[in-house]
């Protein structure tokens, strides 16, 4: 009997698609987008509105092409390697959900349409505070983070790029218009990417006929490469400003 039981629950286990670890549940959209999720504690007893902060990873994260929902699961873990995603698998908690999607290997960048599938997704499935919806990413995902937030300014209360593999100059103003908060980050002796891919956006930002408010800001670590992210998460207070904002308010 006590067999028996074993298979059934893990059955049920492998239908859900409630993988990875006991922090966070592998999901995959309707489409075949797979992405992490994380539920702040006390999410299940009670009925309020949660912020929700989407991360995106960096190029070695990326995961299978196919839409294949076994296939998706088997790359997921991938995700939690690095960030938000990584820091919560050892223990950490935060007060929001945290959306981590994995992109598929078929794309070289994060498609904007792409970050805003897996969003639409969650809203209908989670308590989702519409007016507190924020955007994070490192490497490739701080490019897609200044990709995502100039072609949809209108969605997110504040954007932190971390490291950004490139920036999307054509679509500063658009941010400014909206006045999004973006704070950028980089590491001054990042011979990957130079840290002048984040302040040359930063720049632009500001110097937007609309100037924003507030005006967007960069953090330069002196003496620091590429992998900045752990000093950028863990020793600045970028998750408490990004909270702080609100979309609709300066």
């Amino acid at each position: 009997m006590i067999r028996k039981f074993y298979f059934t629950l893990a059955a049920i286990t492998a239908a859900s698609f409630s993988i990875v670890s006991a922090q966070q549940t592998a999901k995959v959209t309707a489409s075949g987008i797979g992405y992490l999720e994380y539920l702040p504690q006390g999410y299940h007893s009670n009925s309020n509105k949660y912020p929700v902060v989407i991360s995106l990873h960096g190029i070695k994260e990326k995961g299978t092409s196919s839409t294949d929902r076994q296939r998706v699961l088997a790359d997921l873990p991938r995700v939690d390697n690095v960030g938000l995603p990584k820091y919560v698998k050892s223990g950490k908690k935060y007060p929001f959900i945290l959306i981590s999607p994995q992109l598929k290997s078929k794309y070289g960048t994060w498609p904007p349409s792409y970050v805003i599938e897996v969003l639409n997704y969650v809203k209908k499935h989670l308590r989702i505070d519409e007016k507190r919806i924020y955007l994070t990413g490192l490497s490739l995902g701080g490019y897609g983070v200044w990709k995502t937030a100039g072609e949809y300014p209108e969605v997110f209360a504040a954007i932190a790029p971390v490291c950004s593999g490139g920036n999307a100059m054509n679509k500063a103003s658009d941010i400014a218009a909206k006045n999004l908060p973006a704070w950028g980050f980089h590491g001054a002796s990042d011979k990957i990417v130079s840290y002048t891919v984040t302040t040359k956006m930063v720049n632009a930002i500001n110097s937007a006929p609309k100037k924003p408010n507030p005006l967007a800001k960069a953090t330069i670590f002196p003496g620091m490469g590429h992998i900045i992210w752990d000093k950028a998460y863990n020793q600045t207070n970028l998750l408490d400003w990004m909270l702080s904002h609100k979309k609709g308010s300066a």
